[in-house]
């Protein structure tokens, strides 16, 4: 930063939230307390939206699940209004472009997820698997997946979890993330 140069805050921007269990949180916030900045008081919220991905104050992530839940849940009816229009092959590139990426994006982030909040998303996946197959609800996902190639949702998360290190590893991350991790 230049000499003489300030940073201007958007004070309307800038949000407060406190992070801990909520057993912690119930015992250390008895009283309300005011943060300010330059005069203007922070409004202080239990979860918030930080690139793409929701954060709650009890690092829970069944707000970011729920939320891309109802994002992939209207592709998935999309796809199914669509289907019987389309090829199989197209229906899984459509697939691929509009609804994955919404399991995908940040996953190594996210991916501590309760088994309620996995099986939530799994589910979805298994239904985009059926719309996509014409298979009925009774159908095995698990075959239809294997017979797709596809890994369930956990293994594609453990995948780029995986990813993620090697290339922190091999020094293809910025080096916030590379000091992060010391080889043995």
């Amino acid at each position: 930063m230049a000499k003489g140069k300030q940073i201007s805050l958007n004070i309307a921007k800038i949000e407060l939230m406190l992070i801990g269990s909520r057993q912690r949180l119930a015992n250390t916030v008895t009283h309300s307390f005011n943060v300010q900045i330059e005069g203007q008081e922070i409004n202080r919220v239990c979860d918030t939206k930080s690139l793409g991905i929701n954060i709650g104050q009890n690092l829970s992530w069944s707000k970011h699940v729920n939320e891309i839940a109802k994002t992939i849940s209207s592709g998935i009816g999309a796809l199914k209004r669509l289907r019987s229009f389309i090829s199989e092959d197209t229906a899984i590139l459509l697939y691929r472009a509009l609804i994955e990426p919404h399991f995908d994006y940040c996953c190594p982030v996210w991916d501590g997820l309760s088994n309620e909040l996995a099986d939530k998303s799994q589910k979805l996946q298994n239904r985009a698997i059926r719309v996509i197959t014409k298979s009925d609800y009774h159908s095995s996902a698990t075959a239809l997946r294997t017979r797709l190639g596809w890994d369930d949702l956990s293994i594609r998360r453990m995948k780029f979890k995986a990813k993620l290190m090697f290339k922190t590893v091999n020094k293809q991350t910025p080096e916030y993330l590379q000091d992060l991790f010391r080889p043995r």
